[in-house]
């Protein structure tokens, strides 16, 4: 392990496979209530689409036909990718952790959509390069100058990438302890296009080509250049798609990890989270392959613009609420499409029922 700190964070595949086996499936009868409450509603059946979906899902998931999502909170996993050595980014590392003390002062995009909103924004360093301990950033540190280049060695070891994962289990547990309705896993790592393209392409047997895009803003050279580096760290390292741990810790991320964690957390303690963009997409895609309960407990927010998300957003086979072409991360698309729940939550609570209304109910013809 590369620090002491990482030993607080010890977890074996047996840990994680008792952790898995306590994940519960969706309560039928609370969304069978929260259907028939839908159809009650003195309104046009199913006139609001796939958010009456999304509130039933939730239901379930809260185990009652009266779901609330009052409380919200972005929990924003930060590290530092070692092959941003190799040139695949505009930006240098020290972004990450620039960018992570911007957090702590609300200055950064995802506070100002937190403030909208009324989310909390918690930032966790899992692995941010030569950024000693800062007030406001939960210090879960991993390795203290991120992963290794993974075009030269493997980014990090099974362990550190477990140790990263059981972070991210433990920041569900707390966001469950504290109260939250509902999580959004955001991350901070400059390169981290780089890992989730190169974890996309292993996992989902796809060529780099297809899922590598520009991330913060390269040029065509560059990008070409940043294909071949995903390509040649893959044929050199042979990550086993078969295991989403192996594939994780030779070609992904801190951030990454501990997103897949998280995800998996909040599914372990009956957390709904919203998937942000393709880094978010690419932690689910694992989590989902080690755990496939986890498709109960996720909402997408969106197509994010990066080209490795539609292979992703097809392996979870779910639909992203908005289509605007955003590529930000951090957690804004998720914290974007959080109003439209809210909304509909606020239908689902208001509306009056047929009855209430003075109205004839709606036949279902379909």
């Amino acid at each position: 392990m590369s620090d002491s700190n990482s030993f607080q964070w010890e977890m074996s595949r047996d840990d994680l496979v008792k952790i898995i086996d306590k994940t519960e499936g969706l309560d039928r009868r609370a969304m069978h209530d929260c259907r028939g409450q839908w159809h009650n509603l003195c309104k046009p059946l199913d006139s609001l689409g796939y958010v009456e979906d999304l509130i039933v899902q939730l239901a379930g998931i809260q185990r009652s036909a009266l779901p609330v999502l009052d409380r919200s909170v972005v929990v924003v996993f930060c590290a530092d990718n070692g092959v941003v050595a190799e040139g695949v980014t505009q930006t240098t590392q020290e972004v990450t952790g620039i960018v992570a003390r911007n957090m702590v002062k609300g200055l950064t995009t995802i506070n100002a959509f937190a403030r909208e909103t009324n989310t909390d924004v918690f930032p966790v360093d899992v692995g941010i390069a030569d950024f000693p301990s800062e007030k406001g950033v939960f210090d879960a540190k991993i390795m203290p100058q991120g992963t290794h280049n993974f075009a030269i060695e493997p980014a990090m070891s099974e362990r550190e990438a477990l140790a990263a994962m059981a972070v991210g289990i433990d920041r569900a547990k707390w966001a469950k302890d504290q109260g939250y309705h509902i999580c959004v896993g955001g991350e901070m790592g400059i390169g981290n296009t780089t890992t989730s393209a190169a974890v996309l392409s292993c996992l989902l047997n796809e060529d780099p080509a297809d899922t590598t895009g520009r991330g913060a803003g390269l040029d065509s050279t560059r990008l070409k250049h940043k294909i071949r580096v995903i390509r040649s760290a893959l044929a050199e390292l042979k990550p086993d798609p078969s295991d989403p741990i192996d594939v994780l810790a030779k070609v992904g991320g801190l951030d990454i990890a501990a997103l897949t964690g998280f995800y998996i957390g909040c599914a372990r303690y009956r957390i709904p989270f919203i998937l942000d963009g393709v880094i978010s997409l690419t932690a689910a895609a694992i989590g989902l392959s080690i755990n496939p309960m986890l498709k109960y407990y996720m909402i997408a927010s969106n197509a994010p613009l990066e080209p490795g998300a539609q292979y992703a957003l097809r392996f979870l086979e779910v639909k992203g609420i908005l289509d605007l072409d955003l590529a930000n991360g951090e957690g804004t698309a998720a914290l974007l499409a959080l109003p439209i729940l809210r909304m509909g939550l606020a239908a689902y609570h208001e509306v009056a029922t047929f009855h209430a209304g003075g109205v004839e109910a709606y036949q279902s013809f379909n």
